[in-house]
């Protein structure tokens, strides 16, 4: 990883990823297009990637619990529009074995989304 720092803050503001796993080398093949210049991860490429960081042996435990509100606010706000047919295939990218807990847990944040009766609705 590459680290690039604010030289006014001293505080890291990017950080530089090696593509070395099977997802973040195949993150081009499922990105769209958003404007003119620039393209970005599909909805089921960023949850996978979501995924991934919540799976990581090395990612701080404080941000493991944003990743996973972040996946779960993806999925309540867009889970009409995931394709689930690319799921598997992105789980396994994550590790082998992820496909069906990548779908199970979409699921489950599918299921959670869904206002029960007596929720408060915001």
């Amino acid at each position: 990883m590459t680290r690039f720092i604010d030289p006014a803050t001293d505080r890291p503001v990017i950080d530089l990823m090696k593509p070395d796993s099977d997802l973040h080398q195949n993150v081009a093949d499922y990105a769209v297009q958003v404007g003119k210049t620039h393209r970005v991860p599909s909805l089921e490429m960023a949850l996978a990637l979501k995924f991934a960081a919540v799976d990581s042996p090395h990612r701080n435990e404080i941000k493991k619990h944003q990743d996973a509100v972040n996946f779960e606010s993806m999925v309540a706000a867009h889970g009409d529009e995931i394709a689930d047919d690319v799921l598997f295939s992105l789980g396994e990218m994550v590790k082998n074995g992820g496909g069906r807990e990548f779908i199970r847990l979409v699921q489950e944040a599918k299921d959670a989304s869904v206002p029960q009766d007596g929720d408060d609705e915001q």
